[in-house]
């Protein structure tokens, strides 16, 4: 019985589990078109989605115009998300 139990114990031990990481190789989502509700910006594409929570209080969504090869950076994190 103990040698069973020895033999089950290693096969248990031995046997490795998938940590759950999932690899996605691309998300394409350049032909479809994007929408938005309130702070959250999507983009939908069959079963795949793509969707960003972005604060008022970054004022991402005001029409200000930047200067040439500036584009406004909003920091992923926080209140700002990706998902």
């Amino acid at each position: 019985m103990k040698k069973f139990l020895g033999i089950l114990v290693c096969l248990i031990a031995l046997n490795g589990c998938d940590d759950g990481d999932l690899t996605i190789e691309t998300i394409n989502f350049e032909d479809v078109q994007a929408g938005s509700c309130g702070e959250i910006i999507y983009k939908l594409n069959g079963n795949e989605a793509l969707y960003m929570k972005i604060p008022a209080s970054f004022n991402a969504f005001s029409n200000d115009v930047t200067p040439a090869d500036t584009p406004t950076s909003i920091p992923i994190g926080g209140s700002a998300s990706v998902t």
